[in-house]
């Protein structure tokens, strides 16, 4: 082997090193979280050099292609938090192609469920299905129930944004099963959410409270700072439905910081807009707008295509209120732009919206 490729892979095996340093420290929660991305964010140039490198030559070489296929599980965590989700699916293809020339089925099916959970995050529910359940399939014969675990768990969630309630509870409560019967406390409190962002989605609100104080608690019990701050999101947004909008802000504001502390702008996104619809509630129009905006944009820079649905559609539903009809439909347009790409349930609905308000519009004043 050349001197140079020696040297390079060298490099890349030393970073390889940070990256997995960070995600032990990730996993360890509390202060050690921050440490990891404190890390991560300090060698982020390195690390994402040594991917490229890697994710280049993984057709050259075995070592080469199985430091492409080991770095994003590594590094998951952080990749999660720090990547675009479009980057993230780019560099998953790359390192699942490289796990099936190294025959490595721990890394491929590793691979599946989080290409599959990065088309949850991009919106694409029914392209992430079939690679979620790829995964399991491969699961279900090792002795890994973690891993079983969060895929069932993001299967769930799948069938969450299809609508399917039944089957989202059904995948849910297995989750919730298997979790405690390793035990994980941490997946355990992600099952609990999700169960309770099902039931928020059911409009069973008391019953989605339920769900998220439980993992709520959870999470401070293991001093798991992102989940936290998610479940704040997911409980403001449930007493912002029941009209205890003085409570929503209190929830949201928490969230905020915890979110804005390990950099989770997928939630802060969430957050954002929850808070947009508390000030639309009480008619503090141009207040609200800005948060959606926030929102919107934070949803567009990770790649969130529903939440960025969702936040045109709240911005162009404000502005419709306050009369500006141009911009308003123009907005909501977008927002069905979307919500068509992804399939979404609310698609129709949205269309009819759009249509009404194009009656409106047309008829003379």
């Amino acid at each position: 082997m050349p001197m140079l490729r020696q040297a390079q892979l060298r490099h890349a095996k030393y970073f390889q090193g940070i990256l997995n340093l960070c995600g032990q420290l990730y996993l360890e929660g509390g202060d050690r979280l921050q440490i990891a991305l404190r890390l991560f964010d300090q060698e982020r140039d390195q690390i994402e050099h040594v991917l490229v490198w890697a994710q280049k030559q993984n057709q050259d070489d075995e070592a080469a292609a199985r430091l492409c296929s080991e770095l994003p599980v590594l590094g998951l965590f952080c990749l999660q938090l720090r990547w675009p989700t479009s980057q993230r699916i780019s560099y998953l293809w790359s390192a699942l192609e490289a796990a099936r020339l190294l025959k490595d089925r721990d890394l491929e099916y590793a691979h599946l469920a989080n290409l599959g959970l990065s088309y949850l995050d991009a919106g694409d529910n029914k392209r992430a299905i079939p690679l979620l359940e790829q995964a399991l399939e491969i699961v279900q014969g090792m002795d890994d129930s973690w891993s079983r675990a969060s895929i069932v768990g993001n299967l769930g969630i799948a069938y969450e944004g299809l609508d399917d309630f039944e089957k989202a509870i059904e995948y849910h409560e297995r989750n919730l099963e298997i979790a405690r019967a390793i035990p994980d406390r941490r997946s355990e409190s992600a099952a609990l959410g999700n169960l309770g962002n099902t039931f928020q989605r059911m409009n069973d609100i008391q019953r989605a409270i339920e769900y998220h104080e439980q993992a709520l608690r959870l999470d401070r019990e293991i001093g798991y700072l992102e989940g936290e701050g998610m479940e704040l999101g997911n409980l403001g947004a449930c007493f912002l439905t029941l009209g205890e909008t003085d409570k929503a802000i209190e929830l949201s504001e928490q969230a905020l910081a915890i979110c804005r502390k390990v950099g989770d702008q997928r939630t802060e996104s969430n957050v954002l807009a929850t808070l947009g619809q508390v000030y639309e509630k009480s008619g503090q129009f141009t207040r609200a707008v800005e948060l959606f905006q926030q929102a919107l944009r934070l949803s567009q820079k990770v790649g969130d295509r529903r939440s960025e649905a969702q936040n045109f559609l709240l911005l162009g539903s404000t502005q419709y209120e306050m009369g500006d009809r141009a911009r308003a439909r123009t907005n909501v347009e977008s927002a069905l732009a979307v919500f068509e790409q992804i399939e979404s349930p609310q698609t129709e609905d949205v269309r009819n919206q759009l249509n009404k308000w194009r009656n409106v519009l047309a008829k003379p004043s």
